[in-house]
């Protein structure tokens, strides 16, 4: 590596610490829906052994690697344990961004660590026991291997392809780099010229451990793999997505601005979007006039691949942590494109450049403010209020029902398994209802302070924030009368 100036790498090993440090709150938030939905699956019986999580567990929320490392420590553990592998490759990817800005030093590199540093997409899941964050980290270390073509070969091959390979296991969305990859792979083998061929089949090769393992799993696995949700939503979801003018003015704008975890919607994020892709498009154009054809064209597959597999699924899934290891990867071509700006000697292009940046570094910090403050939930403050406060039935226990039973149920249940043995919380769903008369009642979207349901009159008791993409807010409502 070169030397680098002690200043400037004071300063980035310090965007490192801090990155870290506005991570390591998220580990103490409350344990979500999609975390006790996998706890569910792997302890619930459905399973015979670890074999069975690659086997029988057909989900589309098994995300395998995360299944297993919760299967190995077993049901019983601190649930921040399960997500010590999102934290520690939270940091192990900002150490290859750090190693990547000391191989080449220079403001660009240190431009995409900051961002990366800094952006809520990429705090959040390092934080979450998903396979979001893993899966990040393989795929930067996969790029770091193959951006320095004269360092190619077969250790290099080897490590490359067991990090994809692990990719996929952490979470299937990984399969979205691989054309970028592969592209700019055959591209810098000199697919463009006389050599199209034999740089094809090497680019190709280069990606056989993975194309071994996604064959493994789907024949063990993906091809009997069901989507991971409740009947109702499916239902509204593909009833309001398939609206289109409503997914070109709010969803897919959405998406592309969590490339620098914008997170803004309506008109904002419309037009936040239209900059990103033109800022995205000048990149491809610089890329091309300094001969780096495999960057644009990297660059143009990053991007149109989700979009691609989207049409070519006829089945409208937006979700932005779907692509979320897309959007780290876009970070680089964005460092690039600023430190030209900063560089240049039109001071507008400076100008906007810092304007830019300081824009995303504000609207960073107050997104990660905000998530500081609500972090997923407040759900095991939330049943434990129901407990303590609570009139009980007949049989010792609060009862609570909300509007989303599918969802509520799941983690009232799983937080209410872990209060004292003399304080019981059950939810009763709202088929049950004709029975029973519930002490409390969950609602997302309360139209109003005091109303009537089921038979009883409730007013609004607490509001239990959350903020985030996984997260909802609780207000808990308490049964008056009768």
């Amino acid at each position: 590596m070169p030397t680098v100036d002690r200043r400037a790498n004071a300063l980035a090993v310090g965007l490192v610490l801090i990155g870290l440090a506005v991570r390591l709150p998220g580990l103490l938030t409350d344990f979500w829906l999609d975390e006790i939905w996998s706890y569910r699956l792997i302890f619930g019986g459905g399973v015979s052994g670890w074999v069975g999580l690659f086997t029988e567990l057909h989900h589309s929320n098994n995300h395998h690697l995360v299944s297993l490392w919760m299967y190995l420590l077993g049901p019983d553990v601190a649930y921040v344990l399960y997500r010590l592998p999102a934290i520690l490759c939270g940091g192990g990817a900002l150490w290859i961004l750090y190693l990547r800005w000391r191989r080449s030093p220079g403001t660009a590199p240190l431009i995409t660590l900051t961002l990366f540093a800094l952006c809520l997409p990429y705090v959040y899941y390092a934080s979450e026991a998903r396979g979001y964050m893993p899966a990040i980290f393989c795929i930067l270390g996969a790029w770091a291997l193959i951006e320095e073509e004269e360092r190619w070969g077969w250790k290099r091959f080897l490590l490359y392809g067991g990090l994809l390979s692990a990719g996929v296991l952490w979470h299937l969305t990984t399969i979205l780099v691989v054309p970028a990859f592969t592209l700019y792979i055959w591209v810098r083998r000199g697919g463009l010229g006389r050599r199209w061929l034999p740089a094809g089949l090497s680019a190709v090769a280069w990606q056989l451990p993975l194309i071994v393992t996604y064959g493994f799993l789907y024949l063990v696995d993906l091809r009997h793999t069901s989507l991971g949700t409740s009947d109702s939503y499916r239902q509204e979801t593909m009833a309001s997505e398939a609206f289109m003018p409503w997914l070109l003015f709010d969803r897919i704008p959405v998406l592309i601005n969590e490339v620098l975890g914008l997170g803004w919607t309506g008109w904002t994020g419309l037009g936040a979007a239209g900059i990103i892709l033109g800022l995205l498009a000048v990149e491809m154009v610089r890329s091309v006039r300094r001969g780096e054809k495999a960057q644009a064209l990297w660059i143009l597959a990053l991007v149109a691949t989700p979009a691609v597999l989207l049409i070519g699924r006829g089945e409208v899934r937006l979700f932005a942590r779907y692509n979320l290891v897309v959007y780290a990867l876009l970070l680089i071509p964005f460092g690039r494109l600023a430190a030209a700006a900063l560089g240049s000697r039109r001071r507008w292009l400076q100008w906007s450049a810092m304007a830019g940046l300081a824009l995303v570094g504000v609207n960073s910090g107050v997104r990660l403010g905000l998530f500081a403050q609500a972090g997923r939930g407040g759900y095991a403050a939330a049943v434990e209020r129901m407990a303590a406060y609570s009139d009980r039935q007949p049989n010792g226990s609060a009862t609570v029902n909300g509007d989303y039973d599918f969802r509520q149920e799941m983690i009232v249940s799983f937080h209410a398994e872990r209060l004292p043995e003399d304080q019981r919380v059950v939810y009763v769903r709202s088929e049950e209802l004709a029975t029973i008369v519930p002490d409390w009642f969950i609602v997302r979207r309360p139209q109003a302070e005091v109303f009537g349901y089921a038979g009883g009159v409730y007013r609004l008791d607490s509001d239990y924030p959350a903020y985030g993409y996984s997260g909802e807010r609780w207000y808990l409502f308490h049964r008056e009368s009768p």
